[in-house]
């Protein structure tokens, strides 16, 4: 359920997901064959010129809207609908038990009851969501996430779209984004628990599975930004330098110590991971992490995967959003798969919310 869900049940031939980052935004394409796998038609990836979002703030809209139409144009100028998402610190979420509700009473009104003991402000002026975690007592119970956001907040991003010709069908939360993708992409096993980690630019989600259900969502203080902030002051670089580390200019830099440096500035990574799990444990009962999946522009940062690997007790891997959906190489230009296709997560979940 989107917060901003304006076409229920509308099915499309082809689907657009927009990822709004705060350092950059990404496109996909995906086109959906009555038969077969879906098709990536078109993605890019479109960096900002300056800090045109800032803690999930528009600061700098007609930059943004600018960037914004670069993408379309560089995908498909004909592109007018797109599934969104929004994350930060505006963007509320809790779990809470329901009573399935009987008669006339609708679980989405049992819900925004529900929600005005959850929310401090009230629910006037907020944008609700939920997704039914889990069904207990055959059925009888129900597990809910709630998500809510101030309508001003979501206002915002719908007012950026449409300022770049764009109507935002669907307005998801990140979280949801980056379960769709892992669970059309991956067989989950039965039994297991599986830390989905996208490392953002200013943040990092975590979608939490168990037992193949979503279990809960998390966030971290902290993305690329901060890693890379480190590294600046780890190898005393200058902001130009930094630029060209980013841009994947590497060549001029000693490789030992860039390793050693990531290596340092990922410790804050793994920190967070752990407090994650030190606050779910109980509910986990004592359960272990069976495996990370890590996506997102961070994930990309020379040797931050071979950190995470180092230091986590368990598998590490990066997510592939388009193990099951065809994706040409000449998308990728000279890199590798696995080197660019981690940054598109968020938006190929989005696209997959095709209905």
């Amino acid at each position: 359920m989107g917060l901003f869900d304006s076409i229920f049940g509308k099915k499309m031939v082809t689907s657009v997901g927009i990822d709004i980052g705060s350092f950059s935004s990404k496109l996909v394409k995906i086109e959906f064959p009555p038969k077969g796998e879906p098709t990536v038609e078109g993605l890019a990836v479109r960096r900002y010129p300056s800090r045109s979002i800032s803690d999930k703030e528009i600061r700098e809209r007609e930059v943004l809207i600018g960037v914004i139409q670069e993408l379309v144009d560089a995908v498909d100028p004909e592109i007018t609908e797109v599934i969104a998402s929004i994350s930060g610190h505006k963007v509320m979420t809790d779990i809470f038990m329901v009573t399935r509700p009987k008669g006339k009473v609708k679980l989405d009104e049992l819900v925004l009851t529900e929600a005005e003991s959850h929310i401090p402000t009230g629910t006037d002026g907020v944008s609700l969501s939920y997704e039914v975690l889990e069904e207990i007592d055959e059925g009888r119970r129900l597990r809910i996430l709630l998500t809510a956001a101030k309508g001003d907040y979501v206002e915002s991003y719908v007012d950026l779209l449409d300022g770049a010709g764009l109507t935002p069908i669907i307005i998801d939360v990140d979280y949801f984004a980056l379960y769709n993708v892992f669970t059309y992409n991956y067989e989950v096993p039965e039994k297991g628990i599986y830390f989905l980690v996208n490392v953002g630019y200013e943040l990092t989600n975590i979608a939490i599975i168990v037992d193949q259900k979503l279990f809960t969502v998390r966030d971290i203080s902290m993305g690329a930004k901060d890693i890379w902030s480190r590294i600046q002051s780890e190898l005393r670089l200058s902001n130009e330098e930094v630029s060209r580390i980013i841009s994947g200019e590497t060549g001029w830099l000693d490789e030992t110590s860039l390793r050693g440096a990531i290596f340092i500035a990922s410790d804050d990574v793994k920190v967070g991971l752990d407090m994650v799990y030190s606050f779910l444990e109980k509910s986990l009962e004592g359960r272990g992490v069976d495996k990370y999946y890590f996506s997102g522009g961070g994930s990309l940062i020379p040797f931050f995967m071979e950190a995470m690997k180092e230091k986590l007790p368990t598998e590490v891997e990066i997510l592939d959003p388009f193990q099951k959906i065809i994706c040409e190489p000449f998308f990728f230009g000279e890199k590798k798969k696995d080197e660019v296709a981690p940054l598109y997560a968020i938006a190929t979940g989005l696209a997959l919310r095709q209905g």
